[in-house]
């Protein structure tokens, strides 16, 4: 007798054995670009969090603006991350 197997609606069968590496997601294309177009778009937003702090202090020196100017560009991820995971559950 075979070891028991879950039929997918595909027709493949799915083993109920344990998964391999932590890589092996990335076997499956629409996972790899999915993970690769979120590592570029993660740098993305480290340079321009970077490049604008940098600009702040080139036009302006003072610390005050150079930390608003952060806070500014954190401070909506902060405010509408509460509501949005209350109304995501």
């Amino acid at each position: 007798m075979s070891p028991p197997t879950n039929e997918r609606s595909n027709g493949r069968a799915e083993s109920s054995a344990a998964p391999g590496s932590a890589w092996s997601a990335l076997r499956y294309p629409v996972f790899r670009y999915l993970w690769m177009a979120t590592v570029v778009s993660n740098v993305g937003g480290w340079m321009y969090s970077a490049a604008s702090g940098w600009l702040m202090m080139d036009l302006n020196a003072n610390p005050l603006v150079v930390s608003l100017v952060q806070v500014a560009n954190s401070l909506p991820l902060f405010v509408l991350a509460l509501p949005a995971g209350a109304l995501a559950t």
